[in-house]
């Protein structure tokens, strides 16, 4: 998930569906208004090093 940072756009599926997609920080802005995947992944992943 570390990496997903530098990428220029994320592209998140679900049951074989675009559920979500933007840059990382597009995604966690809108995860964190919405509760979106990605930003539920990347949170969750990264308080393991908090």
């Amino acid at each position: 998930m570390a990496l997903a940072k530098l990428a220029d756009r994320i592209v998140v599926m679900e049951q074989r569906q675009v559920a979500e997609e933007g840059s990382h920080g597009h995604l966690m802005e809108l995860g964190g208004m919405l509760g979106g995947i990605y930003h539920a992944m990347f949170t969750r992943q990264a308080n393991r090093y908090l």
